[in-house]
């Protein structure tokens, strides 16, 4: 399932929030709204909740005050409570326009979006003509590729005529959706030429952009949309998952802090922080979060529902399906109507889908009434589960008949060569098929190319995924983004020059990506390159000199290279940038007792796990300080274990409990240790050494062959010199 984004109009919410104030017959009413409102925009959600409370309170079937518990649920990232309220608002006043537009991004969200543009018409039609409503309009035709009605429909709007600069903003997306690059550029001149200091301006120059790629400055013009709305809380929350979007972590993180600092309660932080830690992704921060928001005593569906999102991830057993049962019980005891039930029980079948258990899910999608089990997304994810369970005959005849029907749809076809490039599935000839007849159809969707690169990048063959861009030169040419990922592929490939040359012209345009650099220095790790390491390092550090991730980040690897001045001097300043930056602390501590500050070091770290329990290179570190300084490996070992779990069995943390094991003397866990982390990290050297020595330890056949592997795999230092040792002796 792609990411969900949540795309608001600025306006349009402050139109849906005043119109809770129209029309009611009572004059306190209207006040009690706009009071409601003024609480909102101060983020005191819990006191705006009290007075819609109130409505329902004087009379139970006031759907204003559902509506207005529904508006406070979303400000406080209760989406899927958002989205229950708002539905049962419309099912008992289907009259009610703000419910529309509010149900209208709930299924943007959750990227539902034809059930997105129903409801939205439908707001169109009881809202009536305005500008706010020709932007949803607008929208609404762009998500739905009607360029062309678009661009008719906006020509003869007068709505636009005092906002011309947006107005060629939309015409140019437009053009983008025919792939008429020409006239997009030309459009998107003649909007920057219509300057205008309005959110919806920039909002629109932004989402242009992003659409050809130019990240960076598609990030700067959103900031300066939520500059000018002074901060304006849902227009805000889509200018931060459009930093999730693009792995803008860190000024995600700055973000949340400013809104911190503008009153945000902390329940609601620990929910924005849930979605930082899911987007890494590192699921078990984001359960962290989310237990730290229900410690608080907050409550809703919103609880489970978020758990069960982190189980799928992870996939947990039966933990998902138990936690999907749990949240649709509820709402049944609830007395929530099916259609509700079914539209929740869709939603979260698209995430159980992801997990092991095809079972389970395909008795889910059977239970699903028409109007979702006829959807394409129902038709390709039980396929796919099909396949999942062996049941390889009925999925080959149900996407017989799907493929007759998707023979034209570049996109349906790429759904398909999704499926077969699944890992488990592994039909790589027929996904590379399909992804060139989509391409056949439409050599512009770009979907169809990056799954295609994907796919051999998935498996390891580099060769192809470059050829893909031979194949197709013209992607790189239109889009920036994808020149960022050739290089990567060329690094990938081992062709470092050319890689990192690309990769120096091309990452201005989403320096903030640290998952682009965490590639590439892997890349150069595998492959024993550490020239390559280090120019890569250099660049992060060039294009993220104020970035206090990224500069933590790339202080921890010259910890690992041995350069500890510069591990010390880059850590210093991530610190000084963001004095919560605990990863660059620690590695500063770490690179410290390195160069003999044994004692402060330990302090160091011992405080910040103190201050942040959650953080895994503080537990790591020390560790690694105990276990060197040869003492208390007890409890060097539970600080590795810990690690491990927040970094989700990171390559180092795992190490770090090898390493722990082994100088306890404990070789049987060592090596079990080292067995598991062997299947994930198949092409890194320590796995096997740690096997090779423990198994050397206790007489056991295989050492020799493993310390001969991670030599093979780049095995260097003191550890190359023990393994040669311990080969000698065998």
């Amino acid at each position: 399932m792609k990411k969900p984004v949540i795309l608001f109009l600025t306006i349009l919410i402050t139109i849906s929030i005043l119109q809770l104030g129209c029309g009611t017959s009572e004059e306190n009413e209207s006040s009690s709204f706009e009071k409601g409102e003024a609480l909102l925009s101060e983020f005191k959600f819990e006191e705006a909740d009290e007075i819609y409370k109130k409505f329902s309170e004087r009379d139970s079937l006031n759907y204003k005050g559902f509506y207005g518990s529904a508006l406070v649920d979303e400000y406080r990232f209760k989406f899927i409570d958002a989205l229950i309220k708002y539905m049962t608002v419309v099912e008992t006043a289907d009259d009610y326009a703000p419910a529309y537009l509010g149900l209208y991004r709930m299924y943007r969200f959750f990227d539902m979006p034809s059930e997105a543009s129903m409801v939205g018409f439908k707001y169109i039609k009881l809202a009536g003509a305005s500008i706010e409503s020709s932007r949803l309009k607008a929208e609404i035709l762009l998500e739905s590729n009607s360029s062309k009605r678009l661009r008719d429909e906006i020509s003869n709007q007068s709505h636009f005529d005092s906002h011309k600069g947006e107005k060629n903003f939309i015409i140019a997306q437009t053009y983008l959706l025919e792939n008429s690059f020409d006239s997009a550029q030309y459009y998107f001149e003649q909007g920057l030429k219509n300057s205008e200091e309005s959110p919806s301006y920039f909002l629109a120059a932004s989402d242009y952009l992003e659409k050809i790629g130019l990240i960076d400055s598609a990030i700067t013009l959103s900031s300066k949309a939520i500059e000018l709305s002074n901060y304006d809380y849902l227009t805000t929350i889509d200018h931060y998952f459009k930093l999730l979007n693009n792995n803008y972590f860190n000024q995600a993180n700055n973000l949340i802090d400013k809104l911190q600092s503008l009153g945000l309660d902390d329940g609601t932080r620990q929910l924005l922080i849930y979605y930082n830690y899911f987007y890494q992704p590192r699921y078990n921060m984001s359960r962290y979060a989310l237990n730290e928001f229900m410690r608080q005593g907050n409550s809703g569906y919103c609880n489970n529902f978020y758990d069960f999102l982190v189980s799928c991830k992870k996939d947990e057993g039966n933990t998902p399906s138990d936690l999907m049962k749990l949240v649709l019980s509820e709402m049944s005891r609830s007395g929530y109507p099916e259609e509700i039930l079914h539209t929740v029980n869709y939603i979260m079948l698209r995430y159980l889908s992801e997990t092991l258990n095809p079972i389970y899910t395909l008795k889910e999608i059977d239970r699903l009434p028409g109007i979702y089990s006829a959807k394409k997304e129902t038709k390709l994810m039980k396929i796919e589960q099909l396949y999942l369970s062996g049941q390889a005959g009925e999925a080959e005849a149900e996407m017989k008949a799907l493929s007759k029907a998707s023979a034209k749809r570049a996109d349906w076809l790429t759904s398909i060569g999704n499926i077969y490039k699944n890992k488990l599935i592994r039909k790589y000839d027929k996904a590379e098929r399909n992804y060139k007849d989509a391409l056949d159809i439409d050599k512009w969707f770009k979907p169809a190319f990056e799954n295609y690169i994907q796919m051999f990048r998935d498996i390891g063959n580099y060769k192809k995924s470059l050829k893909v861009f031979k194949d197709y030169p013209y992607f790189e040419k239109k889009y920036s983004d994808l020149k960022i990922l050739k290089a990567v592929c060329l690094v990938e490939s081992g062709d470092f020059e050319k890689g990192l040359k690309l990769l120096e012209q091309s990452i201005g345009n989403k320096k903030e990506d640290l998952t682009i650099f965490a590639d590439v220095l892997y890349a150069a790790r595998i492959q024993n390159n550490n020239s390559a390491t280090e120019k890569i390092l250099e660049l992060m550090e060039k294009f993220n000199e104020h970035n206090s991730k990224a500069l933590s980040f790339t202080s921890d690897i010259y910890l690992r290279l041995k350069n500890y001045d510069k591990s010390k001097e880059l850590s210093r300043k991530a610190f000084e940038l963001n004095n919560k930056n605990y990863d660059a602390k620690a590695v500063n501590a770490f690179a410290n007792y390195k160069t003999g500050q044994v004692k402060s070091a330990e302090q160091i770290l011992d405080s910040i796990i103190i201050e942040d329990r959650y953080n895994s290179k503080a537990n790591m570190y020390l560790a690694q300080l105990l276990v060197t300084e040869g003492r208390d490996y007890q409890k060097a070992s539970n600080l590795a274990r810990k690690a491990i779990s927040l970094s989700q069995y990171g390559y180092d943390e795992w190490m770090t409990l090898c390493f722990a094991y082994y100088q306890m003397g404990r070789y049987d866990l060592c090596r079990a240790e080292a067995i598991k982390s062997s299947h994930k990290y198949t092409e890194f050297p320590l796995p096997f050494y740690w096997l090779g020595l423990s198994q050397f330890e206790e007489n056991k056949d295989g050492a020799k062959g493993n310390l001969k592997n991670a030599i093979k795999l780049g095995l260097s230092g003191e550890q190359l010199k023990l393994a040669n040792e311990v080969i000698k002796r065998l």
